[in-house]
């Protein structure tokens, strides 16, 4: 176990710890604190302690995710399942650090919506950090990679079934409250790993192409694509630059490029995938699979 976290940079492992920790307290003060239900094995978890109430709930996590860390490492990477089940461990100890925890419990519609803001915020963080937090993840990745099927339809089709049970256990506005929950954290998760993670292709159009190149390559260590171009309604010869960078440093790359040729034309794209190359200079944005 020591030899897999040692693996983890030390970026990596502040977002480990944060996000664990984040998760466990706005559960405690938020969720909990509203007496909701969450999705994945949390939901569980707090279904098994209505009925059960001498069980306590960081117990019933761990007994919930138990299963899913087995069949995790019997099929997939033993590094994930083992920082999984250290997130896990982590989640339990803050569970019962921040008990009795009341972050808001005045507006339930607003306590739902931040619930799941939170609560997602903090999955992501953890999720960021190269690590699963629960084994919900463990579970949609084996049947992934068993039968094809999506990691996105094993995550609703457990969600579903929570809001079910409790539509169908404790009325159905506890039911809603647990839907909206659900919706805004899978919203925020989303937003977290792909809205900032994806990057931006700057199309470059200058009369100075080697200079704003070669400034872009010095103070952004950025690769950058020149290409001859032609002005079609001026006839004026331009060349064309092509730079990726992240969401961080669009701001950045116009105004260096603006600082050498202020007459520069300048687009960006959003760009999905990326293969090859890509200098990660922000753990956040950048992810590990873009330097491959």
């Amino acid at each position: 176990m020591q030899k897999n976290l040692k693996l983890m940079k030390l970026p990596q492992l502040l977002l480990f710890l944060l996000g664990n920790a984040f998760e466990a307290y706005s559960y405690q003060g938020f969720v909990s604190a509203n007496d909701f239900l969450s999705g994945g094995t949390y939901g569980l978890a707090g279904i098994l302690v209505r009925f059960l109430d001498f069980i306590p709930f960081p117990l019933a996590v761990l007994l919930f995710n138990l299963p899913c860390i087995w069949l995790g490492w019997r099929f997939l990477e033993k590094r994930f399942v083992v920082l999984t089940g250290v997130a896990l461990i982590l989640q339990v100890f803050f569970l019962q650090m921040f008990n009795g925890v009341v972050i808001y419990n005045n507006d339930l519609l607003l306590a739902a919506i931040f619930a799941g803001v939170f609560v997602g915020l903090g999955d992501a963080l953890v999720l960021r950090s190269g690590s699963g937090s629960s084994g919900t993840h463990l579970v949609a990745m084996v049947l992934r990679q068993k039968y094809g099927i999506s990691i996105s339809t094993v995550t609703m089709s457990i969600n579903a079934v929570v809001i079910l049970l409790s539509t169908g256990l404790f009325g159905i506005e506890k039911g809603l409250y647990t839907l909206i929950l659900i919706f805004a954290s899978g919203q925020t998760l989303s937003a977290v790993l792909e809205g900032i993670t994806r990057k931006r292709t700057a199309f470059i159009v200058t009369a100075k192409g080697r200079e704003v190149g070669g400034l872009l390559m010095e103070k952004l260590s950025r690769g950058v694509t020149m290409l001859d171009a032609e002005g079609l309604y001026s006839g004026t010869d331009y060349k064309l630059l092509l730079c990726v960078t992240n969401i961080l440093e669009v701001g950045r790359l116009k105004e260096l490029v603006l600082a050498v040729d202020p007459q520069a034309f300048i687009t960006f794209y959003e760009t999905n995938d990326i293969s090859g190359h890509f200098n990660r200079h922000n753990v956040i944005v950048d992810t590990d699979d873009e330097e491959n």
